[in-house]
């Protein structure tokens, strides 16, 4: 789906948002699609950004037979935003900044992070800002996005005979 570009404020709040329904094997979608159902080997989300587009999306390896029940649970897990709490908007927080925290120690990795804040946004500095960025994210935020990418979503399959 399309996603907010890296220099608006939707951006940060889209991260968030993924890492609360499908950022992890602690996600609402994995423990819902994989763990509670076995309806799926993975399940995994990309946001990605350039400096004119960006698109989100979600990988779920299936059975042919079972991707209209895993596409049903993916809209589930938009519409149950709604019941998203603020612990849970903090917890999302916390993993997003301690996962970034984490990259940080591998310099080759912080070099990349700095050259595409540069390509996306025109600004480095953007990497130096993100603890703040993420945790001025309030849940409304959240809940507002969500219903907002649902509306404009689209699917595609690839199915080995």
């Amino acid at each position: 789906m399309h996603a907010p570009l890296a220099t608006e404020k939707k951006y940060q709040t889209l991260q968030v948002l993924d890492a609360y329904l499908a950022k992890g094997m602690s996600s609402k979608l994995f423990l819902e699609i994989r763990e509670k159902r076995g309806l799926a080997y993975s399940v995994q989300s990309s946001l990605n950004t350039e400096k004119n587009y960006s698109y989100y999306s979600i990988y779920v390896g299936t059975t042919k037979e079972a991707i209209p029940e895993v596409k049903k649970l993916i809209l589930e897990g938009f519409a149950n935003i709604e019941k998203m709490t603020e612990k849970d908007i903090q917890e999302s927080k916390e993993r997003l900044i301690g996962l970034k925290k984490i990259s940080s120690e591998e310099s080759s990795r912080v070099m990349n992070e700095l050259l595409f804040a540069e390509i996306e946004s025109g600004k480095a500095e953007n990497y130096y800002n993100f603890e703040e960025k993420i945790n001025s994210v309030n849940l409304e935020e959240v809940k507002d996005l969500a219903k907002e990418l649902v509306k404009k979503y689209s699917t595609a399959s690839i199915v080995p005979k």
